[in-house]
């Protein structure tokens, strides 16, 4: 059963806390400086603390918080949905019950991470205190313990893991870049990934909300009707923005502008920000030349939309570092959009040899490695003076390395002839969550 009831009326009891990671941690400090009681159950526990939520009477609790790495198909997440005794609340969720000020909610395929910086950075330029928090790494549960004022701004960062069991959460603001394919290895489907992220545009209700083209887009294949107060930003509003920028930040200022417009703020507040903003690291950098080619860092592109907008930078076709971990989805489709823009390819991870038979299938010259770093000594062996060799995977980390920073940095490593590490993890690796 979904959040019915204020937190603070489920408070009662001691609250169940699923996972003992960084959300669930934040969420206990916060229960705890309100006066609450928790009792943390993780599976991975080595400190003799309740590891089984099944063995658990639920009888001795009214609310039950989970943090955003429980797949919502875990036993202990359907237990909690199907048990009549508790309630089941996000730990994002659970923490806005709690938040005095304005909260707005960031999600999208792609494009989320730079538009929550860029928006709490503009919002702190005509004044107001703004925190950052969610998806970024930093639970709104820590944001909650520091800020008492009504007048402070909570700019979240919502993944489809955190939005898909929102109920009850109050947002003042939605700004919703794109829509693809993604996380199709955690979602039923397509159609359920999309209404994962709807459920922000319900509860949004008449404040301002924003989203791009694509958006619309699927919301009309999969029948949502737009609500009054959404209003679509299409592509062309991207070209008023600097030419120096690339299309995916263009877009991701159009955004960010047409939203602090409808909210009755000034979008000069984004101009002042951009003096000094730094956007974030591993998404589509130039790291530098080597033999004569030069080397693009975009580690952050973990699906096939990033790719594609990746890609679309280039005038020209390159050479393509692509591979990782399957997030499920349409890998030959994937393929067939990239084929055209790259002239050879260069793949490596747990997808390698997929991709290879898809790529050579369209034509494109294809080499398989086992690592990356293989696979960047193979394209240097090929070196053709004037080339871009553009790193934008299209896949999760997580079967050779920590995460995809790690992977960027390996990256860079390599092309500055700095010493690269051995893959962090076996080609078998999965994350538990």
């Amino acid at each position: 059963m979904l959040l019915h009831s204020t937190v603070e009326e489920l408070m009662g009891k001691p609250v169940a806390i699923l996972g003992n990671g960084v959300s669930g941690q934040a969420f206990e400090r916060l229960l705890c400086s309100l006066g609450g009681r928790a009792v943390v159950l993780d599976e991975a526990s080595s400190d003799g603390a309740n590891r089984d939520f099944g063995d658990v009477d639920l009888s001795g609790f009214d609310l039950v918080v989970n943090s955003p790495g429980f797949r919502k198909d875990h036993t202990w997440i359907t237990a909690a949905i199907r048990s009549q005794q508790v309630q089941l609340s996000s730990e994002t969720e659970a923490a806005a019950q709690f938040w005095k000020g304005k909260i707005v909610a960031v999600t999208g395929t792609n494009g989320k991470t730079t538009v929550t910086g860029l928006l709490a950075h503009a919002l702190c330029s005509g004044g107001w205190n703004a925190r950052v928090a969610g998806n970024v790494g930093v639970p709104f549960s820590d944001c909650v313990v520091d800020s008492h004022s009504s007048d402070d701004w909570a700019v979240l960062e919502v993944s489809s893991f955190q939005a898909w069991n929102l109920s009850r959460m109050r947002l003042d603001g939605v700004i919703w870049t794109n829509f693809d394919e993604d996380h199709l290895d955690w979602h039923e489907s397509l159609e359920d990934y999309f209404a994962s992220k709807w459920r922000l545009i319900e509860l949004v209700g008449d404040a301002p909300a924003v989203i791009g083209q694509e958006v619309a887009e699927a919301a009309r294949s999969f029948g949502r009707r737009l609500p009054a107060n959404v209003v679509v930003v299409p592509d062309s509003e991207a070209e008023k923005e600097s030419q120096h920028l690339t299309l995916g930040n263009r877009r991701n200022l159009a955004m960010i502008r047409a939203w602090l417009r409808q909210a009755d703020l000034e979008p000069e507040w984004l101009d002042l920000a951009m003096r000094d903003h730094v956007f974030p690291a591993h998404r589509f950098a130039l790291v530098g030349e080597r033999s004569g080619m030069r080397f693009w860092n975009d580690s952050k592109g973990t699906n096939f939309h990033a790719v594609v907008a990746c890609l679309s930078q280039f005038s020209g076709k390159v050479w393509w570092l692509g591979g990782g971990l399957s997030k499920g989805g349409d890998i030959e489709g994937f393929c067939n959009r990239i084929a055209p823009r790259i002239s050879r390819a260069f793949v490596f991870g747990q997808t390698g040899q997929l991709l290879k038979g898809f790529l050579s299938a369209r034509g494109v010259p294809c080499i398989c490695c086992v690592t990356m770093q293989e696979a960047l000594e193979g394209a240097e062996r090929m070196a053709v003076a004037g080339t871009d060799v553009v790193l934008s995977p299209g896949f999760a980390s997580f079967d050779q390395f920590a995460g995809y920073a790690d992977r960027g940095i390996q990256f860079e490593k390599w092309v500055h002839g700095s010493a690269v590490a051995e893959p962090a993890y076996h080609l078998s690796h999965t994350p538990n969550h």
